[in-house]
């Protein structure tokens, strides 16, 4: 019997006489179960590199709530590989700064631990004009990606082009 009441009572707290409460510290969840969030940003856009004929891809994800930034990025030109960790997201209207932490790189002169940024447009769905992918900007010393996503100054020229791709920005 004893058992049963032990039992009983871790599957019903409250019906046996335990205060039971969400943590003060949870977030308030939007409709659907969803935590609310500040700003989003994702996609992808590739292009062939009319220096040498590769075909580039970039795919990211960041998002920012009331927790921090979180999101990754990931770059595959031919053979070449690089990962990184966003860390910065900064979006004003269709526009979105993004920079963060390269941890994992193959067959590229992209060192891990150096920061990385890039600007985005979304233009839209099925518009006429075509979503806008930055230019990349790669191995820039620590603490250039906060610096990007907080000031919207380029720390190296870093023209804006037409890609092929998609990408949607939500503030």
């Amino acid at each position: 019997m004893r058992a049963t009441r032990f039992l009983l009572c871790g599957l019903a707290l409250t019906a046996c006489g335990s205060d039971v409460t969400a943590p003060s510290s949870a977030p308030e969840l939007a409709a659907g179960g969803i935590p609310p969030h500040v700003a989003s940003a994702s996609g992808a856009g590739h292009f062939t590199n009319p220096l040498n004929g590769v075909f580039v891809r970039d795919n990211f994800t960041a998002r920012s709530d009331q927790f921090g930034v979180t999101g990754e990025y990931q770059r595959i030109a031919g053979a070449a590989i690089i990962h990184g960790t966003i860390t910065c997201l900064t979006v004003v209207g269709n526009e979105a700064w993004i920079g963060g932490t390269i941890d994992r790189a193959a067959f590229t002169p992209v060192g891990i631990g150096s920061d990385f940024v890039f600007r985005v447009i979304d233009n839209g769905e099925g518009g006429v004009t075509k979503d806008v992918f930055g230019r990349v900007g790669f191995n820039l010393p620590a603490g250039s990606a906060v610096a990007f996503c907080g000031s919207g100054v380029d720390p190296v020229p870093l023209p804006l082009n037409e890609r092929d791709g998609n990408v949607q920005v939500r503030g």
